[in-house]
């Protein structure tokens, strides 16, 4: 899925992102390196059992934008990665970001509520290989599960 969105991503956001003077080759992989960070940081908010801050990303009552704890960590670790990685001012660097994580979050959203039958799994099919779904499975079990219901 996530692959497909960042596809997505790059097509859609290829010429804004070209504007700022990124070669093609820099649009791709910045877009790959906010997808990784978004992936890392979505997966470490269901580690650390933060389902209310998740729910609130993807149910459409929280803001995708720096004001949201979320995403104002996947944007400043984004940041970091594409200036260390490419080389690009911490300036390009969030403009890059700003444009790139919200429109992935909004896209997994779309992506996810779609399979609204099955929540867990279109979130864990995102976040897949890796992911400790023990803490997600606690979750459930102490009653907290039934809010997922309120997400999609």
């Amino acid at each position: 899925m996530l692959d497909e969105i960042l596809s997505i991503a790059k097509s859609d956001l290829g010429g804004k992102l070209g504007n700022l003077g990124l070669t093609n080759d820099q649009v791709d992989k910045s877009v790959n390196i906010v997808g990784d960070t978004v992936k890392d940081g979505l997966k470490d908010e269901v580690q650390n059992n933060n389902l209310d801050g998740i729910m609130s990303l993807f149910n459409g009552k929280s803001k995708v934008d720096s004001n949201n704890p979320i995403v104002n960590k996947i944007s400043s670790s984004a940041i970091q990665n594409i200036t260390s990685k490419l080389g690009i001012s911490s300036s390009v660097a969030s403009t890059i970001v700003s444009a790139i994580v919200p429109f992935i979050i909004s896209k997994i959203s779309d992506k996810i509520g779609r399979d609204s039958d099955k929540p867990l799994s279109g979130l864990t099919g995102l976040l897949g290989g890796g992911l400790n779904l023990g803490n997600l499975g606690n979750i459930t079990k102490s009653g907290l599960g039934d809010k997922l219901k309120d997400l999609f």
